[in-house]
């Protein structure tokens, strides 16, 4: 009998394309006989399959059927990248498989077709019947169809590529993955998303999603909502000890970390705009529209139905016009009163017994400094490690350099923790004990876990939501107690410390 290695395919093309890949990229044929007693004589049946198809007419309609699923699929694949260059890349793959089924199958000399990846079995009751032999000329047929819709397929994808060279990348649809969120800031609109926040009831969208749904209340039985202090309380005992935790969280921290982070955003926002300004008088008109903007939320949120409940709605702007005056002082025009009254701390609206909220605190925290191994292998090994076990999957390798540096940061570097306990919550014990490991073992520098640990940890990390690190003194202060749910970090951590001592002993470069 004929036998060969079966051809697979595991691609990232999409179920359709790899199954007429897996029709056309090999030739597997299986002949199925069995003797039965036909009025006392034996009688043999044969029943042949061509790539699971019992049939030439089968396995045409089954090639014609894939090949169009195929073209849908693709289609609809690359209507959903942008850039022209990864069109073309994208498409390169799939016109890079299909010349690759193209030489599987050969004609030859005689005008007969011959796959390569021909493969034969036979499934019968008994040895005489293995005597039944088929060859590749007993499915000339089967190939023709084969070489015939392989063909069609790959004139369509020239067709396809011939289509985006000639379409300039301002014609492609834009997908709806990549439309920019009407409510997010930007660099024309640094100020959009505290727009939508106090013109277009942001604040109390918040406020709907931070409270407790119905759900939380079934999944969480010790669960309080006090509408007073827009504040959720839970309990969480510890199955192990019996002690009960009380958690709270309130909506106005939520609201300033909200707020914070937009207006760090929109200062990167306003510095990247500046940047590729083409003049002095683009920069100037730029600034002092920014301006402009910023004066008209200090006029308005005081008339903003919370601006009694939170004593923080007008910082982010008082901070902003601080930030553009003492910055960009160059393209800003005359302070007027507004600004005057910014810049020397007074408020602008005074207010009995309402003391001046001061601007919002610029960060600048030290992060981890790597010691007795080079930050590169540190971060390489890291990585590997502990990526899509105690870390995103998305985490750079840059980012990750950032955070173990040593340097003085302004912006939190926000990489995910992603370790969970049993509740589904974030899990910091591994994270305290990452850090104890890097000390314990010189990795990192021990005054790294003195001053400032717990502050340098809430500006690198944030739970696997991209939320702040709650409650971090808390944990901090129960790190002796030690679960079973936490032994697969730990074995991850443990790890990933003797590869680093490897490394730091001269044993491996690895």
């Amino acid at each position: 009998m004929i036998k060969g290695s079966v051809r697979t395919f595991d691609f990232r093309f999409g179920d359709d394309f790899v199954s007429f890949l897996e029709l056309v990229g090999r030739a597997s044929v299986t002949l199925e006989a069995l003797v039965a007693k036909v009025d006392g004589e034996d009688v043999t049946s044969e029943v042949i399959r061509f790539n699971y198809q019992d049939s030439v007419t089968k396995y045409k309609q089954r090639l014609q059927n894939t090949m169009y699923k195929a073209i849908q699929s693709l289609e609809g694949m690359v209507d959903e990248v942008y850039l022209k260059l990864e069109k073309l890349r994208f498409l390169a793959h799939f016109l890079v498989e299909i010349e690759a089924c193209q030489r599987q199958l050969i004609t030859q000399s005689t005008g007969l077709y011959c796959h390569k990846q021909f493969s034969f079995s036979n499934i019968s009751e008994g040895d005489e019947l293995n005597k039944i032999i088929k060859t590749e000329q007993d499915f000339q047929e089967h190939f023709y169809w084969m070489d015939h819709y392989l063909v069609k397929m790959y004139a369509f994808l020239l067709l396809l590529k011939e289509g985006i060279e000639s379409t300039n990348q301002a014609d492609f649809r834009v997908p709806p993955t990549m439309k920019p969120d009407p409510d997010e800031s930007s660099q024309d609109k640094p100020f959009e998303y505290f727009d939508y926040l106090f013109f277009r009831n942001g604040i109390t969208k918040l406020r709907q999603a931070f409270m407790p749904s119905a759900d939380d209340y079934f999944h969480v039985t010790e669960l309080a909502w006090d509408k007073e202090t827009e504040t959720t309380i839970y309990w969480e005992q510890d199955s192990e000890t019996g002690d009960w935790t009380q958690h709270k969280s309130r909506f106005g921290d939520k609201l300033f970390s909200v707020m914070y982070s937009q207006y760090q955003q929109s200062r990167s926002l306003i510095d990247d705009r500046i940047s590729v300004c083409l003049n002095h008088s683009e920069a100037e008109f730029y600034v002092n529209r920014c301006l402009e903007h910023l004066k008209y939320f200090l006029k308005k949120i005081p008339q903003h139905k919370d601006y009694e409940k939170y004593d923080f709605l007008e910082r982010f702007a008082r901070s902003m016009i601080k930030y553009l005056l003492e910055r960009y002082n160059v393209f800003c025009g005359k302070p007027d009163e507004i600004i005057e009254a910014v810049l020397k701390d007074s408020p602008l609206l005074p207010a009995a017994d309402t003391p001046f909220v001061q601007a919002l605190p610029l960060p600048n925290i030290q992060v981890f400094q790597v010691v007795g191994i080079p930050l590169e292998r540190f971060v390489a090994i890291f990585s590997s490690h502990l990526k899509g076990i105690c870390i995103s999957q998305e985490t750079s390798l840059e980012i990750l350099a950032s955070a173990f540096s040593g340097k003085s940061c302004e912006t939190p570097l926000r990489i995910r923790w992603t370790c969970t306990a049993r509740s589904k919550t974030v899990n910091k014990q591994p994270l305290f004990y990452l850090f104890k490991q890097l000390c314990d073992k010189g990795l990192i520098d021990p005054q790294n876990l003195q001053s400032d640990f717990l502050k340098r940890l809430h500006f690198v990390f944030v739970d696997a939501d991209d939320r702040p690190l709650n409650n971090l003194p808390v944990s901090y202060s129960t790190t002796t107690k030690h679960r079973k749910t936490e032994d697969q970090y730990r074995i991850a951590i443990d790890k990933m410390i003797i590869s680093m001592l490897a490394v730091k002993s001269g044993k491996t470069d690895a």
